[in-house]
């Protein structure tokens, strides 16, 4: 059975929450946790975000870096590299029809570089509460992002705007979901903003 694009924004969502509770197949000491999910015909690629101080470290690293002619956030691209090639052998070896790359915060700047850096060709890449990952990219590159990025915002949660002056690439699902200053950016509150 083909599961409608929203029930898998959904079930993204979903990932996204359990990936900080539920072990990581990847756990790198900098920060970048990701988990395999295998249901039906899909493989689901889940990037958790930043739950250690150190992980900020990586998140304040957002100078430019160059790769492929598209200038990336250098912290997230640095971390995710050495690992590139892994999530590859993994994807190739599960053999499944269809790739959904997704992630909350930190792990949705992964999620976004992943599908590009990668050439796994997703259906579709999934973000919650996002930084920007990419400054700047060619015009076939902002075509194919168009087509396969969706980018959960919550107009509140500052974490979405960041680094100022970088552009959101994809499509924009925004909803102005005021909880507190401390409970505008957690995983569930996408799941409970944008699903239930």
């Amino acid at each position: 059975m083909v599961q409608e694009p929203l029930a898998i924004r959904k079930r993204c969502c979903e990932l996204c929450v359990l990936s900080y509770t539920e072990t990581p197949h990847i756990n790198t000491d900098n920060g970048l946790q990701i988990r395999f999910v295998e249901e039906g015909d899909i493989l689901y690629i889940v990037f958790a975000g930043s739950n250690q101080r150190r992980d900020w470290l990586t998140n304040f690293r957002f100078f430019s870096k160059k790769f492929n002619k598209i200038k990336y956030h250098g912290g997230y691209l640095k971390t995710l590299s050495p690992h590139v090639e892994q999530i590859i052998k993994y994807a190739d070896a599960v053999q499944k029809e269809r790739i959904i790359i997704t992630g909350h915060s930190a792990g949705g700047a992964w999620a976004l570089i992943l599908g590009v850096v990668s050439g796994l060709n997703p259906e579709q890449i999934v973000t919650f509460g996002a930084p920007k990952a990419i400054r700047k990219c060619d015009s076939s590159t902002q075509r194919y992002l168009n087509k396969r990025l969706t980018n959960y915002v919550n107009a509140y949660d500052t974490v979405t705007r960041l680094p100022y002056g970088w552009r959101k690439f994809g499509k924009n699902v925004v909803k102005w979901a005021r909880k507190s200053f401390k409970s505008e950016h957690p995983a569930q509150v996408y799941l409970q903003e944008f699903f239930d």
